[in-house]
């Protein structure tokens, strides 16, 4: 399966997934099809455990790092006592930090690992939207307004952490995916063509 799949991994003590992805432009929309290695289970002893580890995003200010800047992610975090990827939506704006549907870190979905999921982000009419959905079916919305007037953005690479490094080696796959093919694969995910209508903008 990994073959299709781009391959991204942090090492021991690390924060950044490598290879990095350099996109940019007048960029309102992102797509990515993604699944996790086994190795993202990890146990930080801790409270840094309820951290979320960025997946991907676009940033508006391209010039500030991205903790920074105008930013609307995903993200992702280890649940050690339901052993599932719990995913969420991750922003910085107008210098705040918002954390899941709740603001505080809740999480819209959650995925077991080696299991396929599409996520893909939106910038229109003054919003961000963060979408989430599984091959099961379950799916997971979140969408906060923004003030910014910015057009050009670059990607967000992914990142784990919060405050610690990787406790060990880790990897994900993903591909990123045109509007077009986004519409495929929620079809292929056996959603009917109407979800895919409402959903994208």
């Amino acid at each position: 399966m990994s073959e299709t799949y781009n391959r991204l991994h942090v090492w021991k003590g690390c924060h950044l997934f490598l290879p990095p992805v350099i996109k940019f432009g007048k960029l309102d929309f992102i797509a990515q099809e993604v699944f996790f290695g086994q190795n993202c289970a990890y146990d930080l002893q801790g409270v840094d455990q309820k951290d979320i580890n960025k997946g991907g995003g676009l940033a508006y200010k391209p010039w500030l790092p991205a903790n920074r800047g105008e930013t609307v992610m995903w993200g992702w975090r280890w649940n050690l006592e339901t052993a599932l990827v719990e995913l969420s939506a991750y922003y910085h704006i107008a210098g705040k930090t918002w954390k899941g549907h709740d603001g505080e870190g809740g999480h819209l979905a959650v995925i077991e690992l080696e299991k396929e999921f599409l996520v893909w982000i939106e910038k229109l009419n003054g919003k961000y939207r963060v979408n989430f959905l599984t091959r099961d079916g379950a799916s997971g919305t979140d969408t906060k307004q923004f003030e910014h007037r910015y057009t050009y953005a670059r990607n967000v690479n992914a990142y784990f952490g919060g405050n610690k490094t990787a406790p060990h080696q880790m990897e994900f796959y993903t591909r990123y995916l045109s509007r077009e093919q986004l519409k495929q694969k929620i079809n292929e995910y056996g959603q009917q063509g109407s979800y895919a209508k409402r959903r994208i903008f």
